[in-house]
């Protein structure tokens, strides 16, 4: 008795239809902690408690956190995005001090500043500086000096304080115990 056996390697379908539906798991995980870290955050004028999640006055930290997905690499990148929120995020998350680079006006022609200077005394703060649009040059240079006496230190780097208020990390311990469900229903 004799029989002709054929063998056909299509592992590599296999391996594809693996991949696909574990990039899909991936990108599904990645969108239940994005949708986790986004509620967590509230929209609020006053600041949040310590150790709590930060407040948005008008949503920009909510809006701005994204997600990415590598499936050659298999891995996913959760978080708010530097380039719409700035870095403070991560001051928030982890809590620190962020030095902000001081910065001095710039006046000219045309554009408006400082022209004198309230009570002629050093309490020129409380009683007021009188801002007008400069019309010459000399108007420009007088904006200067008021400058430099009004705000000695504007132009040094300033210490901006943040307590820790997590929002990345307790939303993916929220969400953890949802993932295995969530890779294993992608391969169904």
């Amino acid at each position: 008795m004799s029989f002709t056996f054929r063998f056909a390697d299509e592992s590599h379908r296999l391996i594809g239809i693996g991949k696909e539906a574990g990039a899909r798991g991936l990108r599904k995980a990645a969108f239940e902690t994005r949708k986790a870290m986004r509620r967590s955050i509230r929209k609020s004028k006053a600041w949040s408690a310590k150790g709590q999640p930060p407040h948005t006055r008008r949503g920009a930290l909510r809006n701005a956190i994204l997600y990415d997905v590598d499936t050659g690499k298999g891995i996913a990148v959760v978080g708010p995005a530097a380039h719409l929120f700035s870095n403070v995020a991560s001051f928030h998350e982890h809590g620190g001090v962020q030095l902000k680079k001081g910065k001095r006006r710039v006046y000219a022609p045309g554009k408006s500043g400082p022209i004198d200077l309230r009570g002629g005394d050093k309490s020129y703060i409380r009683q007021g500086i009188v801002f007008a649009k400069l019309k010459t040059e000399a108007q420009a240079r007088r904006a200067r000096d008021i400058d430099l006496i009004a705000w000695p230190d504007a132009d040094r780097p300033k210490a901006r304080h943040y307590p820790k208020r997590p929002f990345a990390g307790p939303a993916l311990e929220r969400t953890a115990p949802r993932l295995p469900k969530i890779w294993e229903d992608a391969f169904k």
